[in-house]
């Protein structure tokens, strides 16, 4: 077993396929969810702007969907669940978005950072015990369930992948792990994501109230860091933050929006190739880490300074 069993169970139905079928019908679905998934991310009036939609179907066509689909990876159900788990947040139903933020942790491990990042911004909130208590039943239903192969994944499977070796060279260019980047130091890495981590925390303790959406995308981003077998077929994860930030520019026409988009997009979809020699195989990941502290740290003074000049605006009209 790789995987926990909850993430077994949504892959239930190839059972009944074979391999290639499953292949193809998979790859099919990976592209056709993302491409529909865009109202999850997006508001009616965002939508409304044809340049919406075609920045959102160049993205899809970008490196992680493709790479995504050459292997036939399986992050989609925590895409789904990160996705259900904002919306009943966003309708203010804070049990069943904790519900599904804790099926999304229990689904793949890594988003218990994601989930610590909510729970530290809803910390003010007077439901934050409706949402804690949906995370523990997200969690511990699917684990009662399967116990068994649940008490293994947590003996066997996360330790063995903790202390797997973490990719360097060649290989660490289709890698964004922290851990590729002090491969000699593992204690070095992990306080580079956790002091990341936990400004992530502080900063939505401050400002999660005012831009929900913009955390919710970030954490899930930033939980699949930390963990050697962070591939980059998984980058499909900065899909969301990427329309977002495209959606607010094309909203406010505001150049530092642009600036921070650019960026991203520079960091995430430039041509590995490039960088084949060895010892530039961890500059994007690099890249990666410091446009996401310098995003965490811009976009809550950022949206403030929006929104005031939208007003501004306003009472002049």
């Amino acid at each position: 077993m790789v995987y926990p069993p909850l993430h077994y169970w949504f892959f239930a139905w190839t059972r009944f396929l074979n391999f290639r079928t499953t292949a193809i019908f998979w790859s099919i679905c990976i592209g056709v969810l993302l491409l529909a998934s865009l109202p999850l991310w997006t508001s009616k009036e965002d939508r409304s702007n044809w340049k919406t939609h075609v920045f959102w179907i160049l993205l899809i066509a970008q490196y992680p969907t493709i790479f995504h689909m050459e292997r036939g990876s399986n992050e989609m159900p925590v895409l789904i669940c990160f996705a259900l788990s904002m919306i009943f947040y966003l309708r203010k139903n804070l049990f069943w978005s904790g519900l599904l933020a804790g099926m999304c942790a229990i689904t793949k491990v890594y988003p218990i950072f994601f989930v610590a990042v909510l729970c530290a911004g809803l910390l003010k909130d007077q439901n934050f015990k409706s949402f804690l208590k949906g995370v523990v039943a997200g969690v511990g239903i699917p684990t009662l369930l399967t116990f068994n192969d649940s008490l293994k994944v947590f003996l066997e499977v996360i330790p063995r992948h903790a202390s797997s070796t973490p990719a360097v060279g060649d290989d660490a260019l289709v890698s964004h792990s922290v851990m590729s980047l002090f491969p000699d130091n593992p204690w070095l890495s992990r306080g580079l994501f956790f002091s990341l981590l936990g400004l992530s925390c502080w900063q939505a303790k401050k400002h999660f109230e005012k831009m929900p959406q913009f955390f919710f995308y970030f954490a899930i981003l930033l939980s699949n860091y930390l963990a050697t077998v962070s591939f980059d077929y998984q980058l499909i994860l900065v899909y969301p933050l990427m329309i977002y930030l495209a959606a607010l520019f094309l909203r406010t026409h505001s150049v530092a929006v642009l600036t921070l988009l650019t960026g991203g997009i520079l960091v995430y979809f430039f041509d590995r190739t490039i960088l084949i020699v060895n010892k530039f195989t961890t500059i994007l990941t690099w890249g990666q880490v410091i446009w996401m502290l310098v995003l965490v740290l811009s976009m809550p003074r950022l949206l403030a300074k929006i929104t005031q000049n939208c007003a501004a605006k306003g009472s002049r009209s």
